[in-house]
């Protein structure tokens, strides 16, 4: 196998960087599902509970929640109907579409949302590992790699900043916080910049993405 450093038969950098985040996220699936175990919850039900909590505002319906985690409807059906017996999430009647049906938390569901949600451990092992000031960097690394899977469909676009509508890449000639948001009309520098964001909109056209890649490229 071909090498880009001077190891003999090391695998190339990129293989190396996929490995490296592929190990992290174990970390965070292994986390998760023993959070849920303690609650007699698979790991795609807490996800699921989470998500519901999460896009609660949007009133998701079955095809909403499959859509946003990549996964059949029927998957997802099973999943929802699993945490309704247990008395964690209820179907409503769309107010939109009467036809339809929306899934929302129960108040019990609700309430095991913040224990599914925090890995302590993953958090104080981030913050022990990373310097404060590399943190910005890193998450606008990893935005820019998720938009990048976004753009090519590989994932379900997420309510980041950098797939908003508001958003504004590389507006200030400022190093530090070279984007702007028009919702709150603030500069943001990679540190601000949200993965989830309850007001995002989505961007009206492509155009803002590529503006985005080809500025994050031309920086690195």
């Amino acid at each position: 196998m071909s090498s880009d450093s001077g190891f003999p038969d090391q695998p190339p950098l990129v293989e190396r960087l996929l490995a490296a985040l592929d190990r992290v996220a174990t970390a965070q699936r292994v986390g998760r599902a023993g959070r849920a175990a303690r609650h007699g919850l698979s790991r795609l039900q807490a996800d699921l509970l989470l998500l519901i909590d999460t896009r609660a505002d949007e009133q998701p319906r079955i095809g909403d929640l499959a859509a946003w985690l990549g996964l059949t409807r029927p998957t997802v059906s099973e999943a929802v109907g699993a945490l309704e017996r247990k008395g964690l999430v209820e179907r409503a009647a769309d107010p939109a579409d009467r036809r339809a049906v929306t899934v929302r938390c129960t108040s019990r569901g609700a309430a095991l949302v913040a224990d599914l949600g925090t890995d302590v451990d993953l958090r104080d092992a981030v913050e022990s590992a990373i310097p404060e000031d590399d943190r910005g960097r890193l998450l606008g690394l990893l935005l820019r790699l998720i938009r990048e899977l976004q753009e090519r469909g590989q994932i379900p676009v997420t309510r980041m900043c950098v797939s908003c509508r508001f958003f504004e890449p590389w507006s200030h000639d400022d190093a530090h916080r070279p984007h702007h948001c028009a919702l709150v009309d603030t500069a943001l520098g990679d540190a601000d910049l949200r993965v989830e964001c309850p007001d995002w909109e989505p961007a009206e056209d492509a155009r803002r993405a590529v503006r985005w890649l080809a500025g994050r490229a031309s920086r690195r």
